[in-house]
């Protein structure tokens, strides 16, 4: 491996990370230091996944049942590794014609897909396992359907390009509802409504509400 890219900072993203500096792992990068991979992520995606990190430690050792291959040491040790970067800064790689560059996903803070182009050719590659094209309240809108909509090459989780997420990318295309007939847009106000009148409702019946987030927003 010659260079990580890190898309956001949820446990899907950066949890395996540390495991590239645990004294069992098979990598060379614990055998020999020097051919540790190039590390990028942006600001917010390296100081929050390190709290993503540090809590399922925590809660691994909370368990009691639960083992991971990896200290406190270790994620520090991976983190001080990760070279950072803004939206839209271009970095150039050392000893290839590859250059990088972090475009704002919209999913979470500091969450980022990578725009990978080639100086020989003008080959561009976009790395975005996820999306969001809406503007949420602490959120500014993605940028894929402004500056990746045509690449030569698109790596992205299952339900990518042959799912939602090529729907975002055309631009002609209306959303639809299951019955294929285009659907009312969704009101932002009227849904925090019935999201908030559903807690209301059950707290005022003595019942218990959980709200799953990432630690790291």
């Amino acid at each position: 491996v010659d260079v990580i890219v890190l898309c956001d900072s949820t446990l899907l993203s950066i949890g395996g990370l540390p495991l590239l500096y645990t004294p069992d792992s098979s990598s060379t990068t614990t055998s020999n230091p020097t051919n540790t991979p190039m590390i990028y992520a942006t600001f917010p995606t390296t100081k929050m996944g390190q709290m993503t990190l540090y809590n399922t430690h925590s809660n691994a050792s909370l368990d009691g049942q639960t083992h991971l291959n990896y200290t406190l040491d270790q994620i520090d040790d991976c983190i001080s590794r990760i070279t950072t970067v803004k939206y839209s800064q271009t970095v150039s790689l050392p000893n290839s014609d590859l250059s990088l560059t972090a475009h704002r996903s919209g999913i979470v803070v500091g969450g980022c897909f990578w725009m990978l182009k080639t100086s020989r050719d003008d080959t561009e590659i976009i790395i975005s396992p996820g999306y969001h094209h809406l503007r949420e309240r602490h959120l500014d809108p993605g940028t894929l359907s402004e500056l990746g909509a045509t690449p030569d090459v698109f790596i992205t989780r299952p339900g990518g390009p042959g799912g939602l997420l090529q729907k975002l990318l055309d631009t002609s295309n209306t959303t639809t509802n299951r019955m294929g007939r285009p659907a009312p847009p969704i009101q932002r106000k009227e849904t925090e409504g019935q999201f908030l009148d559903a807690i209301m409702s059950t707290l005022r019946r003595s019942g218990h509400v959980l709200i799953p987030t990432d630690a790291s927003g």
